[in-house]
Order: structure tokens, then sequence, then C-alpha cells
């Protein structure tokens, strides 16, 4: 008897105290995961470190609220006049009662009325002109708000180029900038406005704090649904192929407990639910439902052939666990390659995936069995298929191909690829500050709304420090002019705005450029000119350097992508090695990573070819489409590798391994496609994406591993054949009087040592 037979005859022994064990993890991880929070920010982005990112921490230091501005857009029928200013002056004050610092609006603004000659009469804040009984009447407050119409220091700031628009600014105190905070001041902010909304203005409240109060609801609303509609589908799925409902339990109950394991971890690491980790719960329920699949469908076939409860556990847990690891171990190293790209959201994504896969490993050796071996014995789990009907048509093509050796698949897939790949010479890097939700929801139609009318909710910044005394010598306000003209010839730009930090007596100064979110094809331009401008026009005195949150996310992500290649790279190197490892054979790795590169290549293709852009968000997709296609290859190897030991010759064993493991390989790719659809329906548009490329690779990988595997394994399954002939006696040993035929690719268990 193994040493995997020892553990999990024991693991069925003790399955009481086993789940007891697994009851106390639980309670455990639910104290931690209570503490999770959702946390949606673009910061989670940016590097850790380095020369930009020091000089954006001074920057903020200089300047903290870059961030902070809650913004209202107040669009009129109303022509400018009295009355549209006592009702902006009452929103005002909402801003203030709602906690809001600084708060800036039209009313502000200087304006000279009523004067014979230039300079005659003093300027005045507009609001205090309108409130003046004796003060001029609409049609020249209009005049004068005409006259500074084109001002560079109102436009696309204050108002609009056509002055239909008005924009409110107010500024979070930075004690304030917390989750709570910025919701209890975006909820009276909202409650205040919608009292006040006049029947002739269209009010839009929007900013990055506003952002960041009302994305972390859709993130929890997502949580909900893949967590609910995850499991239903799960269900429904899993009772097309396993048609017992005890066993459909079974599978999720030994894999749900591993997510509420990994929150548990995140809440004890205090790390949010960010939008990438926002999925795990799908990732976790696709692997371990995969995994166990194929245990189950050992297990019934062991049920079947008239074995116990518990020695068709046993039985089928010895043989398959070193599969099930090795697919666990290359689908986490697959997404803790992720690490390599940099990006702190993207990283820790990738590590928290590989760790809550081999939570859900660890649960699937252990509650899985246990619970297995307690269910009573039925008619229907004897000699009963595991695939739908509308799957057998699908496998007995791929058996009859299978038992071919000469097919027409490696032709066939390798035009496929081809093609991807020409399609794929259209793709294209794209990033936006906020492009993670779908373009028809709220919150994205007003932020287009705002930028359509001419505002920038966003900055690009030029950090000014030792500027000898001030910006107000005639050589400062000449240099700041240069830019303000620069940015006028800007088609990002709308509108430019100088700032002093206080307290420093003039030493440090910034350039604001109000800007529109245009994406990274549009916007690293509009810097690069923008470095180019300083270069050559440096300032009167000091230093002049661009920084800002868009200026390092767009130069930080840029860089990124471009090195993501060599990170996937080494993903694939790892899992090459590994599987050369496990199969004892360079020829047969390479050719079982064939079919997992042909996924990636009809991804990439089909971005090409619909205009999706790579980005952060979509380029981890190809590590996540690699990780999930090799599982499938690897449990087609093993029953390929079974075969042979049993002394089948090659073609045999071609045609035995897709019939042994298709119907697992075919389920759980429904399951996987499912699972992976089921992101479609989010609000947002990176897990749609994430979603719908997942769901093509899989597909793809389910062609490849059915239909161009076996293919290659014609070609290099002879000499596996032969070297299996010399050393099959030795891979006998007696247990009890019974043969068990130890493989090479069961050799070396992951959990329990070597063999006896």
């Amino acid at each position: 008897m193994t040493r995997r037979h020892r553990f999990f005859r024991a693991i069925v022994r003790r399955r009481a105290l086993v789940l007891a064990l697994a009851g106390v993890a639980l309670a455990a991880s639910a104290v931690g995961a209570a503490r999770v929070r959702v946390d949606y920010g673009v910061e989670q982005l940016l590097p850790s470190h380095g020369a930009e990112r020091r000089l954006y921490d001074e920057y903020k230091a200089l300047f903290p609220r870059e961030d902070l501005r809650f913004s209202l857009f107040w669009e009129d029928r109303r022509p400018p006049g009295r009355a549209l200013l006592a009702d902006m002056e009452r929103a005002v004050r909402a801003f203030r009662d709602a906690g809001l610092e600084d708060v800036q609006w039209p009313g502000q603004v200087p304006i000279v009325v009523g004067a014979s000659a230039p300079g005659s009469a003093p300027a005045r804040p507009l609001a205090a002109v309108a409130r003046d009984p004796a003060g001029p009447d609409d049609a020249r407050l209009r005049s004068a708000l005409a006259a500074l119409r084109d001002d560079p220091r109102y436009r696309g700031l204050l108002w609009n180029p056509e002055q239909s628009v008005w924009a409110l600014h107010g500024f979070l105190p930075p004690e304030a900038n917390t989750d709570a905070g910025r919701r209890e001041v975006e909820r009276a902010l909202t409650v205040a406005l919608d009292s006040l909304e006049p029947d002739d203005a269209n009010l839009v409240l929007t900013g990055v704090p506003v952002l960041r109060s009302r994305i972390p609801l859709l993130l929890q609303a997502d949580q909900r649904l893949f967590l609910g509609a995850g499991a239903v589908l799960f269900f429904g799925l899993l009772l097309l192929f396993l048609r017992r409902p005890a066993l459909v339990l079974t599978c999720l109950g030994s894999t749900l407990p591993a997510y509420l394991c990994t929150l548990g971890l995140m809440g004890a690491l205090d790390r949010p639910v960010s939008i990438l980790t926002s999925f795990l719960p799908i990732v976790v329920l696709v692997v371990g439902v995969s995994d166990a699949i194929h245990l189950v469908v050992g297990w019934r076939a062991r049920r079947a052939a008239g074995g116990s409860p518990e020695d068709a556990v046993v039985e089928a847990f010895a043989e398959l666990s070193p599969a099930c690891f090795y697919t666990s171990l290359t689908t986490a190293i697959g997404f803790a390659a992720l690490a390599a790209t940099g990006i702190g959201l993207v990283a820790e994504f990738g590590l928290l995936t590989a760790l809550a896969i081999g939570v859900t490993f660890a649960f699937a050796m252990t509650v899985l069995p246990a619970v297995l071996s307690w269910l009573p014995a039925r008619v229907s789990d004897v000699g009963r298929a595991p695939a739908a009907s509308a799957g057998e048509r699908v496998l007995e093509l791929a058996r009859m191909h299978a038992a071919r050796p000469l097919s027409p698949a490696p032709a066939l897939f390798g035009a496929a690829a081809l093609v991807a790949l020409a399609a794929a010479g259209g793709l294209r890097v794209d990033t936006y500050l906020v492009d993670d939700l779908k373009d028809h929801s709220e919150i994205m139609r007003e932020l287009r709304w705002v930028e359509d009318r001419g505002f920038g909710l966003f900055q690009a910044n030029v950090l000014i420090r030792d500027a000898d005394g001030g910006l107000d010598s005639p050589e400062w306000r000449r240099w700041l002019a240069g830019l303000r003209d620069f940015g006028s010839e800007e088609p990002l730009v709308l509108g430019v705005a100088v700032e002093e930090a206080e307290g420093l007596g003039g030493e440090a100064a910034q350039v604001v450029f109000a800007v529109r979110d245009a994406g990274s094809a549009a916007t690293l331009p509009f810097l690069e000119r923008l470095e180019h401008k300083l270069a050559a026009e440096p300032p009167p005195a000091g230093r002049a350097r661009a920084t800002g949150l868009m200026q390092l996310f767009h130069a930080y992500t840029a860089r990124v992508l471009t090195s993501f290649g060599p990170s996937l790279a080494l993903g694939f190197l790892t899992i090459l090695g590994i599987l050369i490892f496990m199969f004892r054979s360079v020829r047969l790795g390479l050719v079982a990573l064939i079919p997992n590169v042909f996924p990636l290549a009809i991804v990439a293709g089909a971005m090409g070819a619909v205009g999706i852009a790579l980005k952060p968000s979509t380029v981890l997709v190809f590590s996540l489409a690699f990780a999930i296609a090799v599982d499938d290859t690897i449990h087609l190897l093993g029953a390929f590798r079974r075969s042979v030991a049993r002394g089948l010759g090659s073609p045999e064993a071609i045609a035995a391994a897709v019939a042994e493991a298709g119907p697992g390989i075919l389920a759980s790719t429904v399951v996987v496609s499912a699972g992976f659809a089921l992101l479609m329906l989010s609000s947002f548009e990176i897990l749609f994406l994430v979603g719908l490329l997942t769901l093509t690779s899989s597909l793809a990988a389910l062609l490849a591993d059915l239909f161009l595997f076996p293919a290659l394994l014609h070609f290099a399954g002879r000499s596996l054949e032969s070297r299996a002939s010399g050393t099959r006696a030795a891979t006998v040993v007696r247990a009890g009087g019974a043969a068990v035929v130890e493989h090479p690719c069961c050799a070396s268990p992951p959990f329990a040592g070597g063999e006896p």
C-alpha cells in the first residue's frame, strides 16, 4: 500500500475529525472575512517606489487635494442671472453643510459692472453683485460674464466655453478621506441636491471621491452576484453532468469553504477587495469544481467496478491526486507570475488567487473524500456517464479522431493559429484612468457627459519648486502665459490654473491642466510634449517637473505592458519545467505545451479583430487562460500514461485516454466557461472582458485538447511506449495480494512524501 493510499484511508476513517477541523477553520476564517473592506482606487495601479513615485509623493505632500474634489456640474436652460446664481448659492451651502472646504463656484469670480471707463469701478464677486438690489440687471450680468468667457483661469474649470454649464467644486478634508467619510459626504450631498434641483436644470455630482464612494457599491453587488448566481449556475450544470444532488452539493461544499478561508486571510492581512480580487469567488469555484469533477468521475468508475465506498474513495484519490496537484500547481504558478508585472493591484490579485487555489486543493484532498465516503451507494452511481448526452457526440468524434495515426488536426489548428496571429497584429495599447465600468453604466455616462460639456475631471500637473519668492514677477508671468498658450493648443486640455502651496511663501506652486480622460494613446503624446516644453523653456528660477496621478499612471502602465511578455514567458518556462518533471519527458512536456499556447493565439486574434485594447486588465487574461488551459492537458496526458502502463499500444492508449478523461474534460470546460461567462453580467468592463476572453480561451482549449493534442501524441507517444514497456514491471508493486500500478506521473506524492 502506498503512502497516498494510507493517507486517504486515514482521511476516510477519521472523516468526522476531518470535517470538525474544517469547521473550525471556517469559523476562524469567518472572523477575518467580516473585516474585509472594499476599496476602489487607481492608486493601486501605481508603483510603490522609484524616482517618479518619490516626485509624486513630494507633490502630494504639497498639494494633497488632487483626488479630494467633489464637483457639481450645473446645466441650466435659463440664461445666467440673479435667479440662477441664487439657486447655485444654495448648492454652495449644501457643499459647506456636508463638510467640504474651499468651495469654488462662479459666484466668486470678480467682475466689474457699471463702470463708465475701464478701472473706474472696483471688481466685486459676482454673487455679491447679483444680491445687490441696486445692482445691475440680468442683461448686464450676462455681459460681464461673457467678457470673461475665454479667460483661461475659469474656462474649463468654472464654466464651459459656451457658458451653458457651470461648475462648483468643494474639497474633502484629508482626515475625512476614508471609505466611511467619502460615503457620508456623498450621501449628504445627493440628498441635498435632489431637494433643490430646479426644473430647468440638470445637475451631475461627480469627482474622484464620488467615484470611490459609488463604485465599491457596484463591487459589493458583483460579489453577491458571483457567489449567489455562481452557486446556482454551478449547481445546475453539475446536476446535468452528475445527475445526483448529493454529489453536486458535495462538490460545491468542498469548494466554497476555500473562498471563505481566502477572505479570512485577506481580512487578517487587511487587504481590501479590489476590482480584480472581486472575481476570486469565480476562480475558486472554477478551479475547485474542475478538480472535483475529475475526482468524482474516478470515484464513480471504481464504484461501478464493484469497489466498496471506502475503497472506491481511497483508490480514486490515490490515483488522481497527483494530477490534481499538478493542475493546481500550474494554475497557481500562472497566477503568481502576475506578480512580475510590478503593478500592485495585479500582483496582489495573482498572489491571492494562487493562495486560494492552494487552499482549494487542500479542501479537495480532505473534505471531499471524507464526504464522499459517507454517501450511501445508489444504482445511479454505477455505470452512469458523467457527461450530458449533448456532449457525447463531441466525445465520440474526438475518440474516432484519436484512434487515427494520421489526422488533419495539426494542419487545421496551425492554419487557425496563423489567422489569429495575423488578426493580433491589430492589437493596440490604450489605458484610461476610468475604464473599468461599462460605457452604458450611469457613472460612465455622467463622466462622458461632463467631458463632452467641456470640463476635465482629471489633471496633468507641473510641480514648481524654489520659485524665488513667488510668481508675480514679469518673468514668471510670461513663463506661465506660455504654459497657458501651450495648453490652449492641446485638444486634451480644457482649462489651466495656477495654485501656490499654502504657507511656503511662493516657494512651491503647481500648474494644473484640466484634461479629458482620453486614453493613453492620446495622453502619452501630450505628456511627452509637456515634458519637451518644460525642457526647452525652463522656468525663470527653480525647477518645474510634470507629475500627478495621470502622468504616473500612464507612464507606469505603458512600461508594465511592454514588460508583461517576459513575465508571461517566465510562467511558460516554469510550467514547462513542471510538465517535463511530471512526465519525465522533455518531448511530452513540449508537446503538452502546444495545445495550451493555441488558446492564447485565439484570444490575441479575437482582441485584435474586435478592437479590444491591451491594458493591465486584459493582459492578465493571457496568464489566466494559460493557467486554466493546462489543467485538462495534464488530466489527458495522465490518462494516456496510465493506458500505456496497462500495456496498450500508442494508438489504443490515446483513444483510451480520450475515452477516460474526455467526459471530465468536457464537464470541467462547461463549468469553467459558464463560470467565467457569469463575469459578463458584471457592471465592470474589466470583468466583462475577462469573462468573454476566458470563455473564448476555454472553448479553444477544449478543442485543442480533444482533437489537436491526441494527434500530437501519435508523434510523441512512440518513445513513451517503448520506454514504458521496459519499465512496466518495475511500476507494479504488490499490496495485500492486489497489483497496484504506479505510474511515472504519480511518482512523487505532493503531500505525503515518497513511496515506500
